[in-house]
């Protein structure tokens, strides 16, 4: 019976591990999807580059998933208008502009960078947690690798996803609601906070 249990706790915490760092499921996943496993590695650029270079489909993509999450998500709570993206050449506030279209936490920090799998080794500088995180406490990311990239660099598809399908637990969720008390969750529009303390930076 003892063995049972301590095997069944070896599972949940597994689990929970998995929970706190998602490239761990993410990995796996995409590692079996043939388009995504073997597709060609692509140049790294950074946001702004990519944002600039996309303005005017950007501004059309964007307007069209809008309308499509408008007309068939009965609980989607629609985006002002006002925060719809559009192309103006500007460099200047291009990321402001990006971040209130989606609605995300417009001082996401949006480095260049890999999280690597445990275990994994790249030639590649470490970045501190700090370059890629807004949250004060970086406990989440003690036992991760973050590497850095420039631009120009090469990165595959797989490894790209799968670090970004951890990003979320770096801030880009927070402060998104009217009682977050930020600037940006009282014109994004989502309403009240549905659960837990709206003022703490793990609060959605």
């Amino acid at each position: 019976m003892r063995t049972l249990c301590f095997l069944i706790s070896l599972l949940i915490s597994a689990q929970a591990f998995s929970w706190s760092n998602h490239t761990l499921v993410s990995h796996q996943l995409l590692a079996t999807l043939p388009q995504v496993r073997d597709s060609a590695p692509v140049k790294v650029e950074s946001l702004e580059s990519f944002l600039l270079a996309n303005e005017k489909a950007l501004e059309v993509f964007l307007d069209q998933q809008e309308q499509w999450m408008q007309n068939n998500l009965w609980h989607y709570a629609p985006r002002p208008q006002d925060l719809a993206f559009k192309a103006t050449g500007s460099k200047d506030d291009i990321r402001t502009r990006f971040a209130h279209a989606i609605r995300v936490n417009p001082n996401t920090k949006w480095p260049l960078y890999l999280q690597l799998l445990p275990g994994e080794k790249r030639l590649s500088p470490l970045i501190k947690p700090g370059s890629v995180s807004t949250l004060k406490n970086f406990d989440h990311l003690v036992s991760v690798q973050l590497v850095q990239l420039k631009p120009g660099d090469k990165a595959s598809p797989v490894d790209i996803v799968t670090t970004a399908t951890d990003e979320p637990d770096h801030g880009l969720d927070i402060g998104l609601f009217t009682d977050s008390n930020t600037d940006y969750g009282k014109i994004y529009g989502f309403g009240k906070q549905p659960f837990g303390n709206p003022n703490l930076e793990y609060g959605t």
